[in-house]
């Protein structure tokens, strides 16, 4: 590769550059195989490029991020392309002009989309399984007929500040609820899943079928996430809502439009 040409502050050079970039740092972390099999220009545009060093310079341009969110992996590129009916860069070049000047602050337009978890995983304390189920018992009221399972030795716990944060961010609170198809254990199992996807699925986090009684009597069914924080609290964070509860408190009860009742027993529990 020939040693890049100082770039100009503004202008169609740098622009281009930038678009270059971006589509080869996804373009050359395919394999070669991919490459020699396939047939679109864009694909074919850059070939010669040391991925490490392009990585550095994308990491810098901000105007580039609503871009990256047509795809998940670099191996999705060409997918993204073809769907948009992109063939060339200069293409891609208009259009990313045009969203970014229709939606002005495009940093905090994809943090509102895709937002971060602000969660570093290395840096959270650990707690065993046998801690975890120890406190379900001690701070949520279970039925008789309880049953947990978990899928992990050991977890990670964030702190009640992250939990908060995390409840909030998730973008499956903008889902409109539907009856059956879209209700709280939806909601639930999307937020679980959320979490996966940004490689924080190890946090202590439990799928949670519960009941709601009044004085006893039984008043119908809910589904929460069992989460725990650092001072190893439980709580009960309801995703449609993107709120923790006390376990025992009458406000978590109350879940699910249950508004006389006051005990919420915990029957299923999933981790």
């Amino acid at each position: 590769m020939s040693p890049a040409k100082k770039p100009r502050p503004n202008g169609p050079d740098i622009d281009r550059r930038r678009a270059l970039i971006s589509l080869a740092v996804g373009l050359l972390t395919v394999s070669s195989k991919t490459f020699a099999a396939t047939s679109s220009p864009l694909q074919r545009a850059i070939t010669d490029s040391p991925p490490t060093t392009l990585s550095k310079v994308l990491l810098q341009q901000d105007d580039w991020k609503i871009f990256n969110l047509l795809w998940t992996d670099p191996g999705q590129i060409s997918q993204a392309c073809d769907a948009m009916g992109w063939q060339t860069t200069e293409e891609v070049i208009a259009w990313v002009a045009r969203v970014n000047t229709a939606v002005g602050n495009t940093q905090t337009f994809v943090s509102l989309i895709d937002p971060p978890t602000r969660v570093d995983y290395d840096l959270l304390p650990s707690i065993e399984w046998a801690r975890i189920h120890e406190a379900i018992v001690a701070q949520c009221n279970i039925r008789d007929d309880f049953f947990v399972e978990r899928s992990d030795a050991v977890y990670r716990l964030p702190t009640k500040a992250q939990l908060d944060y995390l409840a909030q961010a998730c973008p499956i609170r903008r889902r409109t609820w539907a009856q059956e198809r879209m209700d709280c254990d939806d909601y639930a199992r999307a937020f679980i899943g959320w979490l996966a996807s940004n490689g924080i699925g190890n946090i202590v986090n439990g799928f949670a079928a519960t009941t709601a009684y009044r004085q006893g009597e039984l008043q119908g069914g809910h589904a929460v996430v069992l989460v725990m924080d650092d001072t190893r609290a439980l709580w009960a964070l309801d995703a449609q809502q993107g709120r923790l509860y006390a376990p025992k408190s009458r406000e978590a009860a109350k879940l699910g439009r249950y508004i006389l009742a006051d005990e919420m027993r915990v029957a299923r529990a999933y981790f």
